[in-house]
């Protein structure tokens, strides 16, 4: 991959800490376009959002933790809040979790089988909806420089169904989510507390659904995209 980046003209990559290493790398030059929706994904997150807006963001039942995941690599990353959820599920009834993608059964959450759903891998546009059905999502991260190269996307995929990101403050995280005011940042010892705080917040959970999703609109939908790609392709100034 390496030898075949050196034989290109340029780059284009998803965040500035990728294109820092890919820059120091190859000595080329590097164009930042960002993850973004498309028109699809945007029309049915529109849907979803609309529906809870409409209800007030009240949910019905418990509340629910949701981890949404792409590949079997993110199974070390839910580790890390694995412990956290078992604990916070043993002391609130009121909470469930839903668990999505390439995530294996473990012992730990086996005995809160009851509260916790889980849904195999889904396409693009399906996600939307699934994510949409819970309070919070859930992106906690190792920390090291490939989780730093990850985009935004799991964030403005749930800002824009007004579902709320709990995150690792990674590189790329801790730039998007402003705490407490468009989602939370958590660090690796302060999941217990961090689930629990963002449980007791729920006055609160309205206002920001409506700021996540604002910035994920006007930040990552295809809509705004246009000059950044021509920029990259050295179309614009």
């Amino acid at each position: 991959m390496g030898q075949a980046l050196k034989l290109c003209d340029g780059a284009i990559t998803t965040n500035t800490y990728l294109a820092g290493k890919i820059a120091e790398f190859s000595g080329l030059s590097v164009h930042v376009v960002p993850n973004f929706m498309n028109r699809e994904q945007l029309d049915v997150s529109d849907a979803v959002f609309q529906a809870k807006r409409s209800s007030g963001f009240r949910s019905e039942g418990r509340r629910c933790f949701g981890y949404f995941s792409g590949s079997p690599s993110h199974q070390h990353d839910f580790a890390i809040v694995q412990t956290a959820l078992a604990e916070v599920l043993a002391h609130r009834d009121d909470v469930e979790v839903a668990i999505v993608g390439y995530i294996e059964k473990g012992e730990l959450l086996s005995k809160f089988s009851d509260r916790i759903k889980y849904f195999p891998f889904q396409d693009y546009v399906n996600l939307q909806r699934l994510v949409g059905q819970v309070e919070f999502n859930l992106m906690p991260l190792q920390s090291n420089s490939f989780t730093d190269c990850k985009s935004e996307l799991k964030y403005f995929e749930a800002a824009a169904v007004g579902t709320l990101s709990i995150a690792s403050p990674s590189f790329t995280y801790s730039r998007a989510i402003r705490h407490s005011e468009n989602g939370y940042l958590s660090k690796a010892h302060e999941w217990v507390d961090s689930l629990l705080h963002a449980l007791d917040r729920s006055d609160a959970y309205p206002v920001m659904a409506e700021v996540a999703r604002q910035d994920a609109l006007s930040k990552f939908g295809w809509q705004v995209q246009a000059r950044t790609i021509l920029r990259a392709l050295g179309l614009s100034e």
